[in-house]
């Protein structure tokens, strides 16, 4: 059966829409590596005809609509500036709310951690740490 819309594994003789997921899973490879072993050029494409035009259609609308831009420069300041990993104040409280939540165990001044250390000793450098962080952070 020859359906343009699949491709061929060439380790397990399968037929897949794509291979990027199935190499990993199945096979333990990446894509490199079984264009490698294979003989297959860089350019090959591990998807069949249905997948591939769908992708081009979608980045032609993307841009279209501006959402993606040709130019490295341009998309780089876009990506920049669009706001992403910025928290909120609600976020933050949020995130304290859950840190409040999840109980502090902390080991008696007496005691030693796992890898033998001090506990006050491991308190006091790892206070002295946050704090050279918070310098530099500035």
């Amino acid at each position: 059966m020859n359906d343009p819309d699949l491709i061929l594994c060439l380790e397990c003789g399968r037929q897949f829409r794509a291979l990027g997921s199935h190499l990993p899973r199945a096979h333990n490879m990446t894509a490199s590596e079984y264009r490698a072993k294979h003989g297959l050029p860089a350019s090959y494409r591990l998807a069949g005809r249905a997948i591939r035009e769908a992708q081009s259609e979608r980045t032609r609308e993307m841009l279209a609509d501006g959402r993606l831009r040709p130019e490295p420069a341009a998309a780089t300041e876009a990506a920049r500036t669009a706001g992403r990993g910025q928290r909120t104040a609600d976020d933050l409280a949020r995130q304290a709310e859950i840190a409040r939540a999840i109980p502090q165990v902390m080991i008696p001044d007496s005691g030693k951690r796992a890898d033998g250390r001090d506990a006050v000793k491991a308190r006091e450098a790892q206070r002295r740490r946050r704090a050279a962080q918070a310098i530099t952070a500035r």
